[in-house]
């Protein structure tokens, strides 16, 4: 069982995402390049592991967000099970979210 990425824009609350399935589902989840660069800024432990319960959410400036979906897709689209994350419903949602500069809130849930 894994989660799921919700994603929130903070100046524009009714700017939301939800839906991915990746960390939780794909075993190596601490290797993956999108997770190693929010554990080298600080929003994920080194040790932290991808179970139930998994409270993890935080906030991510516009550049720390542009940053991790450039690699939470290029991790989507090579180690995801569904499809690319350009063909997923929702991804104009994230086009938008990267064009804003505010801050960005993610979880998965």
């Amino acid at each position: 069982m894994g989660y799921r990425l919700e994603i929130r824009d903070l100046q524009n609350p009714d700017l939301y995402f939800y839906g991915t399935k990746l960390y939780g589902y794909v075993g190596n989840e601490l290797e993956l390049p999108s997770c190693r660069y929010l554990i080298s800024i600080g929003k994920v432990e080194e040790g932290d592991f991808w179970d139930y319960p998994f409270p993890h959410e935080m906030t991510l400036t516009a550049k720390q967000f542009r940053k991790f979906m450039e690699l939470y897709e290029k991790d989507f689209d090579e180690y995801g099970e569904f499809g690319k994350l350009s063909e997923y419903h929702d991804y104009n949602v994230i086009q938008e979210l990267l064009k804003l500069e505010s801050n960005k809130h993610i979880e998965w849930g």
